[in-house]
C-alpha cells in the first residue's frame, strides 16, 4: 500500500506541475530563458562555469548571477577574487586538441610533420 501511495503522490505532483505550467506559460517561459539564455555571451558564461565546476547548478538564480559576475567582466577589469581567470585561447586550444593523449605516437608524428613540412 505504501508503493501505491507514493505513485499517487508522484502523479498528483506531476499533474499539479503541468497545471501550473499551463496556467502560467509566461513564468515557465521566463524560467526556461533564464537557464538557457538567448544572449550568446551569457550562454557561453554558463557553459564555462559548468566546465570549471561540474557541480554548478544553472537552476539556481544565485549561482547564475555569480557566474555572470565572474565571467562577464568588462574588458580591462581584473577579477577581485583570488580565483584564476579563464583564458579563452587556452580553452579553445584544449577543445580543438581532442582527447588524444599528448604522448601518443601518431600525434607526435603528425606534430613533427606539421613543424617540418616545406612551405
Amino acid at each position: 500500500m505504501g508503493r501505491t501511495m507514493k505513485r499517487t503522490a508522484l502523479a498528483l505532483v506531476v499533474i499539479g506541475a503541468g497545471a501550473y505550467a499551463a496556467m502560467n506559460p509566461g513564468i515557465v517561459n521566463a524560467f526556461y530563458r533564464d537557464i538557457y539564455p538567448d544572449d550568446p555571451a551569457k550562454r557561453q558564461a554558463l557553459e564555462l562555469c559548468f566546465m570549471q565546476d561540474h557541480t554548478f547548478n544553472r537552476l539556481d538564480a544565485g549561482a547564475r548571477d555569480a557566474c555572470y559576475q565572474r565571467m562577464l567582466q568588462p574588458l580591462g577589469e581584473m577579477p577581485t577574487s583570488g580565483q584564476p581567470t579563464v583564458n579563452m585561447v587556452d580553452l579553445q586550444r584544449a577543445a580543438a586538441q581532442g582527447s588524444m593523449p599528448k604522448n601518443d605516437i601518431i600525434r607526435l608524428q603528425e606534430d613533427q610533420r606539421a613543424l617540418h613540412s616545406p612551405h
